[in-house]
């Protein structure tokens, strides 16, 4: 029998749906007992038309129940298998699970069918001990005997539970409806939704389906000798069929043959009456060609001689109405030349006058020139000097550089002298550091030193110190100062060159790099500087020979050395 085979002994696939090539998830059985995943079967419904549906494996043809695809069988016997399955699975994995009893995550010790779910083994106990609970224990398997026993499919259906109403799924079925297709339901719905149907108990009902499948299996065993002697027989009727085909296969060959024989001569004949015809053909067109140019040369000939003389007669015609619009053009030319000689003269004497007239307003114009520079250097120069001594609001005041480390602030109504030296200013100041040059910011009030380094230092006019800047890498000592329109000019002897730096922050940026002077193929390097309102001055001097030179910068960048 079926049931006592083992579960071991079973092959993978008979667990697969043959659709999802998965396992089974809630298994349906279709009339011809082949099953799906309930998912599955759902698609296949939903992809029918006509109320029917064909069984993926064998082709039968079945109704779809009113309820779809909840109205076929459940196949509580594989969910079973399935589910037993799996609990081999895990107990062979050696996986971690929670107890439903406890809920503590612990190797398990036993499976309850009846909770579907694992108990640890002090839970196992009390299922097996408690009164409460004695409805669980035929149900409950421990996991060693699961893993240890081959059991059958027989031994297992010992250990699931019944079958449960398909509406209310906590009451065990009782009965069934024949009249839903078999349908598992419990007492109350027989008043309910299966009110009037035929019901059968379980029992009664699985008696009656296991002898139609026991008469159903006799019939097979019948038919199966039959079966077994139908591929002798197939093996028979091919063997007779090879044979007869060979027979047709030559018979075909010979008329086939014959028959382009035929063909060929039929092809030849129609070649040859081809040729002929085209033949024919080409040659009257020949003669019919030759003829129309017989005709075309002869009225070609006469048209061409008609229309020479109408050309002839039209060219005298135009040649002589051309020399008498010559003659007409000639007399106007002539007298619009002579005007124009006239205009001619007449535009000469005006140019000579313009080019006079013009030369000496330029002359006129290049004094009034000269002369507004004048008046604007002038006026330049006067609010630079108003503008220094407004901001110096009675402070007649001056910033000196006196020895090595000391600055000092020169008051020129008292003649008063103010020193301090730097070191009592700023800590850590080295012995050998002395100050290259100062100037001051009038704006901010501030007195800047520089020293023999890329370092310069901004004090109050009071010598207190505020902060430091650190000039551009391309600085290498500063020689001299000078605060100019929110900039700082410095002259680098050593490096030859003058520039013109930010002073915000701490790390000033290069804001323009002068121009040396171009003169006299001397090497000029800048030792000193000076500022007016709108523009700079530097001072170069050259070694050999010894010259002194100062340039002047404006606001647009432009030098003039002198």
């Amino acid at each position: 029998m079926a049931t006592s085979t083992s579960l071991n002994e079973l092959k993978e696939n008979f667990f697969l749906c043959s659709v999802c090539l998965d396992q089974f998830n809630e298994p349906k059985m279709l009339p011809c007992l082949h099953r799906y995943c309930s998912l599955c079967l759902k698609k296949v419904i939903q992809a029918s038309n006509d109320g029917t549906i064909e069984c993926p494996m064998c082709t039968q043809v079945c109704q779809v129940p009113k309820g779809g695809v909840d109205g076929f069988k459940t196949d509580f016997h594989m969910k079973s298998v399935i589910e037993f399955l799996n609990l081999q699975k895990s107990v062979n994995n050696g996986d971690l699970k929670e107890c439903i009893s406890c809920s503590k995550k612990n190797k398990v010790f036993a499976y309850c069918f009846k909770c579907g779910d694992f108990l640890c083994e002090q839970c196992y106990k009390f299922h097996k001990d408690s009164r409460m609970l004695k409805d669980h224990q035929p149900h409950i398997l421990k996991l060693a005997n699961a893993e240890a026993m081959n059991l059958t499919l027989e031994e297992l259906s010992a250990f699931t539970e019944d079958p449960r109403c398909h509406i209310h799924v906590k009451q065990q079925a009782q009965l069934c409806c024949s009249t839903c297709r078999n349908v598992p339901v419990c007492v109350p719905c027989t008043y309910s939704k299966h009110k009037g149907h035929d019901l059968h108990e379980v029992n009664e009902l699985a008696s009656h389906e296991r002898m139609l499948l026991e008469s159903k299996l006799t019939e097979i065993n019948i038919l199966k000798s039959r079966l077994y002697e139908l591929p002798g027989k197939v093996e028979v009727i091919i063997g007779k069929l090879s044979e007869n085909n060979a027979e047709k296969t030559e018979t075909l060959k010979i008329q086939q043959k014959q028959l382009l024989y035929k063909l060929k001569d039929d092809k030849k004949e129609v070649t040859t009456e081809r040729e002929n015809g085209l033949m024919d053909i080409n040659n009257r067109r020949d003669d019919e060609k030759l003829q129309i140019s017989v005709r075309e040369e002869k009225e070609l000939s006469e048209v061409k001689q008609k229309y020479e003389e109408i050309t002839k007669q039209t060219e005298r015609k135009y040649d002589q109405e051309s020399v008498d619009f010559n003659t007409k053009c000639d007399k106007r030319e002539e007298r619009v030349n002579g005007k124009l000689k006239i205009l001619d003269d007449n535009l000469k004497e005006l140019s000579v006058y313009i080019d006079i007239r013009t030369k000496q307003q330029k002359d006129e114009l290049q004094k009034i020139s000269n002369h507004c520079k004048q008046i604007i250097e002038r006026y330049e120069n006067f609010t630079t000097i108003t503008s220094s001594i407004l901001a110096s609001k009675d402070e007649w005041a001056d910033a000196q550089s006196c020895t090595l480390g000391e600055i000092g602030i020169y008051d020129i109504r008292e003649g008063s002298l103010v020193t301090k030296n730097v070191g009592d200013v700023i800590g850590n100041w080295p012995a050998n550091l002395g100050l290259e040059c100062v100037t001051t910011d009038p704006d901010n009030k501030h007195i800047i030193v520089g020293t023999k380094s890329r370092n310069i230092y901004v004090f109050t006019d009071q010598l207190k110190y505020c902060h430091s800047i650190i000039l551009p890498a391309v600085i290498t000592v500063v020689h001299n100062i000078t605060v100019h329109r929110g900039n700082l000019l410095v002259c680098d002897n050593d490096g030859d060159t003058a520039y013109a730096v930010s002073m915000e922050g701490s790390e000033s940026k290069l804001m323009y790099e002068f121009s040396k002077p171009d003169l006299d193929e001397c090497d000029w390097s800048p030792y000193g500087s000076a500022q007016t309102r709108t523009s700079s001055y530097t001072c170069y001097g050259a070694i050999s020979p010894i010259r002194r030179v100062i340039s002047w910068y404006s606001t647009v960048k432009m030098a003039v050395s002198f």
